[in-house]
């Protein structure tokens, strides 16, 4: 019933005393009291899937006014936001520095405001290299693997949140099961689970709540992602 739903197989979720195996051989689970998950694993049928839970103290991505020339902001303004015409704050293009808990970026990255909508600012990122080249990240996979390295899962998380979270609405958060339940089960009956990374050995997959505060009131989804360790990002599924 939850592939049904779009769960990945690595997020079902097993009835307490049951633990989650994949079969080697095909893209399947199966859930499994501890003692037959040990022989399985042992006869090379299956690998045990350890998803890791414990994010309820995750902390946001920090950002701080980037005190630029307007000239400056113009010029990041290009690389960033293009032809969009881009959003002001008392006529002032607002440019913003991240400061990350977990991502150790090579160069420091930056964001610019280019739109506003029923969410809130839209923002496209861009990274200051050595030689003081301004680069658009958001869209670049090759410059996002040289700016970023993914090598936990507190980084996947942030790495996400960076471009599904925190790009389309400065009033957007990864939420915990408890405040998604809080703001979302009454206008979208929506059950949540907890945000929760699978490690497998070349990428991670993340599984999270995401509530944005729109004009009209709060946008809840959640989704299932894929994060290679070189930055390569990809949208999975809706896993409610």
């Amino acid at each position: 019933m939850q592939l049904k739903r779009g769960v990945l197989p690595e997020f079902v979720a097993c009835s307490d005393g049951f633990i989650l195996v994949k079969k080697i051989s095909e893209n399947s689970v199966a859930c499994v009291r501890p003692q037959t998950e040990q022989k399985l694993v042992e006869r090379g049928w299956g690998t045990l899937i350890t998803v890791m839970k414990n994010f309820e103290d995750y902390r946001q991505t920090a950002f701080t006014m980037l005190n630029v020339s307007q000239t400056e902001a113009k010029n990041f303004q290009k690389v960033a936001c293009g032809d969009v015409t881009s959003y002001t704050l008392g006529g002032n293009l607002v440019t913003e520095k991240a400061g990350f808990p977990y991502l150790e970026p090579k160069y420091q990255v930056f964001r610019i405001g280019c739109s506003r909508g029923p969410g809130g600012i839209v923002y496209e990122y861009f990274a200051m290299l050595k030689n003081n080249e301004t680069v658009h990240i958001n869209t670049n996979i090759n410059i996002n693997s040289d700016v970023f390295q993914i090598k936990t899962p507190w980084q996947a998380i942030e790495y996400v949140a960076l471009y599904y979270v925190n790009m389309y609405s400065d009033r957007s958060l990864i939420a915990s099961a408890a405040d998604y339940k809080r703001f979302c089960d009454r206008s979208y009956n929506a059950t949540a689970s907890p945000l929760a990374v699978v490690t497998l050995d070349d990428y991670y997959l993340v599984k999270m709540n995401v509530v944005q505060y729109t004009d009209t009131g709060p946008f809840c989804g959640d989704g299932q992602f894929k994060v290679s360790k070189d930055g390569n990002y990809k949208y999975l599924a809706n896993g409610t």
